[in-house]
């Protein structure tokens, strides 16, 4: 991988985070806005394509990402992002409170892990 397309890979990973945790934030805000039934599917859409995307890019990617992070994270990453692909298929329709949780949860953890 080329020095662009790594840094091209960071600022996805980036972008992917900021767009979870800032949807989760908009959507759960107390006392927040007041949105359209369509406009709140439609924001938990990005949010959760967002992570998708995030786990596709960390498992896709993870030699580049890997001198990167401490050692011991890059098998936590890899195993939290085949897990968040397998709740998204099995919880959207079923519970998406949980999924939208999760969603948040496992770009924090990210976001953490690259503020170390």
């Amino acid at each position: 991988m080329s020095q662009s397309e790594e840094a091209e890979c960071w600022r996805s990973l980036r972008a992917a985070c900021t767009n979870v945790i800032g949807f989760s934030e908009l959507l759960n805000e107390p006392g927040g806005h007041k949105f359209s039934e369509v406009k709140r599917m439609q924001y938990r859409a990005y949010m959760i394509g967002s992570a998708l995307k995030l786990a596709d890019l960390i498992l896709d990617h993870d030699q580049a990402i890997a001198p990167c992070l401490p050692p011991e994270e890059i098998g936590r990453l890899k195993h939290l992002s085949k897990n968040y692909r397998y709740l998204a298929l099995t919880l959207d329709a079923e519970n998406p409170d949980v999924l939208e949780r999760h969603s948040r949860e496992f770009a924090r953890h990210f976001v953490g892990v690259l503020d170390q």
